[in-house]
């Protein structure tokens, strides 16, 4: 069944105010499927196992890494004591002993089992998901909760589980009108952000943000120069998803990587006569720095943010105000 309107723009909500992995807060390049990245994830993964709130295993994991262990043979030599103190400096108290323990025990069964690398416990389970969740359980604390987060994170690195999300995460899509399904979900957004979406669920029913993604959604005003009209073609959407996902990558924000996208396909559907807006919108080339816009397509880009005191300012200071925007 094709997603209905107000579901593309609940995903576009939900990816707006909760739209990034625990990997990408935590900046671990799961991506680059190597060992240390995916060590990193282990520990987030026994971190986030406990009944604690995320910010703190968040904070936890940073901790961990900043301490210097960064693989599981640092993490073995490391002793009881160290590790339970650094875990209960970061603000992870209720559970730095016994996690601690665990720390050691798991470290060790890793690098005993695995020579301290998980891509080879996914060749152990010979790249099935099913049986790469159980042996992710023979942690000591990893459990099926510990299991989910694993998965649901390592998708983007080991393309066997995509699409994956867990139960929390269909039920977060569940109370938002969006499918309740993996397959229903991976049909609203490209494959790149699939993992985003089900990490901003999941986000969205630890901060109980479910009124707010709803609103978010009906007030969401989406222009021809922010979002892709029903007048588009299959071409003109791929090529939309392509550069919004290469402006992504190199350091753009959602909010302007689907502006310079949408810009950029608008001005193609304008010189081919598919529209019948044969102008611009009067901010500027995206493609060209702030700098090089003129004073008035600067004036125009600030008030479309809604940068206020707009009109009493000179270039340089249209500049400097939409940088910080």
């Amino acid at each position: 069944m094709t997603p209905t309107p107000s579901q593309r723009d609940i995903t576009r909500a939900v990816l707006k105010l909760h739209g990034r992995t625990y990997a990408e807060e935590l900046n671990i390049p799961l991506a680059q499927n190597k060992p240390q990245p995916l060590f990193a994830l282990f520990c987030a993964t026994i971190l986030f196992s406990t009944r604690i709130s995320a910010d703190i295993a968040v904070s936890a994991a940073r901790a961990l890494r900043q301490a210097g262990w960064t693989t599981p043979q640092k993490m073995a030599k490391s002793t009881w004591r160290q590790r339970t103190d650094v875990l209960n400096h970061s603000g992870y108290a209720r559970y730095d002993e016994s996690t601690s323990e665990a720390f050691g025990e798991d470290c060790r069964m890793l690098l005993e089992c695995y020579d301290g690398d998980l891509r080879q416990l996914r060749e152990a389970a010979q790249r099935n998901p099913q049986e790469e969740r159980k042996l992710l359980m023979e942690f000591k604390r990893i459990g099926d909760v510990g299991a989910n987060i694993f998965l649901r994170e390592a998708q983007v690195a080991w393309p066997e589980l995509m699409p994956f999300a867990d139960d929390r995460a269909l039920e977060s899509a569940r109370k938002l009108g969006l499918p309740d399904n993996t397959r229903g979900l991976a049909k609203l957004v490209n494959k790149r952000d699939f993992a985003r979406l089900v990490a901003g669920l999941v986000r969205v029913s630890l901060a109980e943000d479910f009124d707010e993604v709803k609103t978010r959604a009906d007030n969401s005003k989406f222009t021809e120069e922010k979002t892709m009209p029903k007048a588009w073609s299959k071409k003109d959407e791929d090529q939309y998803e392509h550069i919004k996902d290469s402006a992504k990558e190199s350091g753009k924000s959602t909010d302007r990587a689907e502006e310079i996208a949408a810009r950029t396909v608008n001005k193609q559907r304008r010189k081919e006569g598919r529209t019948s807006n044969k102008t611009s919108q009067g901010t500027g080339n995206p493609n060209h720095s702030l700098e090089d816009r003129s004073k008035k397509e600067l004036y125009n880009l600030a008030k479309e943010r809604d940068i206020e005191g707009r009109s009493k300012m000179d270039k340089s200071e249209l500049v400097k105000a939409l940088r910080k925007k």
